[in-house]
């Protein structure tokens, strides 16, 4: 602001005077904004900058049990697929010997069963291992949208301390784009009204 109202004093300064060829004009400054409002905002901030930082060790750590858990849901479902294959191999080829005995069919249904038994408790293991990363993510998220809560607080809080003002016919020296930052809120600066709300 400080900027603009600069620019603005030089060029109405540097226009002629009707009736006169005085073109002093007074310069001002405004004064920024302090106090305890300010300690305030950057205490939003700083709350704002720690639950991110939470959160994203939450979530990076979710992300890895997810991939965990579903690579031992399927590394289960293969171990007992390949459990099944062999164990039906064993018996197909134990059913074509004529003189095999009674207690050795039983030995290879027990040892087929005891398989898909195993098979199904790391099945199980995985799938809650599963659940509790997606628990982990829940809450990873439930962090991150506390984060943005905050941050759009912190900013709603700085921008009513503020007062926006066009300057019709004013042409700034810099124009450059600008680029509104965050944290992590969502900035939409697709307008005018839009790019004034975000500043």
């Amino acid at each position: 602001w400080n900027t603009c109202h600069g620019e603005a004093t030089k060029a109405q300064a540097a226009a002629p005077k009707p009736g006169t060829s005085d073109s002093a004009v007074a310069d001002a400054t405004l004064p920024l904004v302090t106090g305890a409002e300010s300690q305030q905002v950057a205490t939003y901030i700083d709350k704002a900058k720690g639950l991110v930082a939470k959160a994203k060790p939450d979530l990076d750590i979710a992300n890895s049990l997810n991939k965990t858990g579903w690579k031992k849901v399927v590394d289960a479902h293969a171990n007992l697929k390949a459990a099944e294959k062999q164990l039906t191999k064993r018996v197909d080829d134990l059913s074509d010997v004529r003189d095999l005995e009674q207690g050795a069919a039983k030995k290879i249904m027990d040892a087929k069963t005891a398989a898909s038994s195993q098979g199904m408790k790391q099945l199980q293991l995985a799938e809650s291992q599963l659940a509790k990363a997606e628990t982990d993510q829940d809450q990873s998220e439930s962090d991150r949208q506390a984060a943005i809560d905050a941050e759009e607080q912190a900013l709603t809080g700085i921008g009513s301390q503020r007062t926006c003002f066009d300057l019709p016919g004013t042409r700034l020296s810099d124009t450059k784009p600008l680029t509104v930052k965050t944290l992590l809120a969502p900035v939409e600066t697709h307008s005018a009204e839009s790019c004034r709300e975000a500043c």
